[in-house]
């Protein structure tokens, strides 16, 4: 033990408050939880479709290229929104395509109106709602 922390041990707690005027606080209401959230916006989210697992991250990156590919050669409007997610638009609608680490997940969303919240949540919705 350094002698800086025995010096510190020794001395008595005091408590800051007794000397000057310390700020008190109110409880602060509070609003909808993202449970709430959540439970409100559930009928906008994408439903996934699918799942596949792969071996690494490379393989699924591997696999969302191909994906990407055949949407040129079936005419339709895909849109890479980063290296791991994928859109691609069909009718009214979007497959959304994402690499978590080895797990490809397929989403389809009706009507391209995703809640905001819906990005943040999209891999533990049964865990916020439980």
């Amino acid at each position: 033990m350094s002698s800086a922390q025995e010096v510190e041990e020794s001395l008595p707690f005091v408590d800051p408050c007794l000397e000057v005027d310390c700020p008190t606080y109110e409880a602060i209401s509070v609003g909808r939880t993202v449970q709430d959230v959540i439970r409100e916006e559930l009928n906008n989210y994408p439903v996934l479709i699918e799942t596949s697992e792969f071996n690494t991250r490379g393989n699924c990156l591997e696999k969302l290229q191909v994906i990407y590919d055949s949407s040129f050669r079936n005419k339709l409007y895909a849109i890479p929104q980063d290296p791991h997610w994928l859109e691609i638009f069909e009718g009214r609608g979007r497959h959304i395509y994402v690499c978590d680490s080895g797990q490809l997940n397929h989403y389809w969303d009706k009507d391209n109106q995703i809640p905001t919240t819906w990005r943040m949540v999209r891999t533990s919705i049964d865990l916020y709602l439980e």
